[in-house]
């Protein structure tokens, strides 16, 4: 299930929770409001008065009640948020993805296989691993990886007697 049909289910059982919680409220307090008008004719002022603090007394306010109903309100507002700061971020990413095909289209079909074996290693693998790609020599990943060095998108370090391949940060994090 993707995140909006969970999130739809959320809401839903939310909303019947505080469809819930507004019945039994009101349903429990509804004692308060039954007083036979016959008796209150009977009554005096003071036991009118006296027999309504005792009812509310009796019955008290359920605040438990009011949990599921502002627990509906944060589902609800934490959902409109979801929303509105998911469309914003499919944009940056329809953006990214754009935007990292640009920059490969720019670079040599055989740049563009260096490239993507670097992608696979996470962004950094040992330069023998390039020589294993099909129709690559040691020279051939050698002369592509000094032109990737010399456009700045990789840098090479050395381990011992073999050299890593890094990925350029900023370009690593557009183009994973």
């Amino acid at each position: 299930m993707n995140q909006k049909t969970i999130l739809a289910i959320l809401i839903g059982i939310s909303f019947l929770l505080l469809i819930g919680a507004v019945v039994f409220y009101v349903e429990s307090t509804m004692s308060i409001r039954d007083i036979d008008p016959l008796e209150l004719e009977l009554m005096e002022r003071e036991e009118i008065i006296q027999y309504v603090y005792e009812e509310q007394a009796r019955a008290g306010v359920s605040y438990y009640y009011f949990i599921p109903i502002f627990g509906f309100f944060g589902v609800a507002i934490g959902a409109a948020i979801f929303f509105l700061l998911s469309k914003e971020t499919e944009k940056i990413e329809s953006r990214a993805e754009h935007s990292a095909e640009t920059i490969l289209k720019l670079l040599s079909g055989e740049e563009r296989k260096v490239i993507r074996k670097i992608l696979e290693g996470h962004g950094r693998i040992p330069q023998v691993e390039i020589t294993y790609l099909e129709g690559y020599t040691k020279v051939k990943a050698h002369r592509i990886l000094d032109s990737l060095e010399r456009k700045g998108i990789v840098t090479k370090e050395a381990l011992g007697k073999t050299r890593i391949v890094k990925l350029d940060k900023e370009l690593y994090e557009l183009l994973k």
